[in-house]
């Protein structure tokens, strides 16, 4: 079974906040923070719910995308990065 065709791209936002809840506000996720692939530098600024907002032309809660949809790939090092 492979994982990343079961989790969800709001699991790992979810994730990643719980984890800096101290230092960001929550759903903030393509405002003032997001996650850039370290090794190919490819930021991830199509994901989160203001883009599936964007996408379907409502308020959608939450991101139900796979990881591997986004294009999230097995090993990928991902590291957060603030907005300026």
């Amino acid at each position: 079974m492979n994982l990343l065709n079961m989790v969800k791209v709001q699991e790992l936002l979810d994730t990643i906040w719980f984890a800096l809840q101290a230092r960001i506000p929550p759903y903030k996720y393509g405002e003032i923070w997001m996650i850039k692939d370290a090794d190919s530098s490819k930021v991830f600024n199509n994901i989160g719910k203001e883009e599936m907002k964007a996408f379907f032309g409502w308020s959608v809660p939450q991101d139900l995308r796979t990881l591997r949809e986004v294009g999230i790939g097995p090993g990928a090092r991902l590291e957060v990065i603030p907005i300026n």
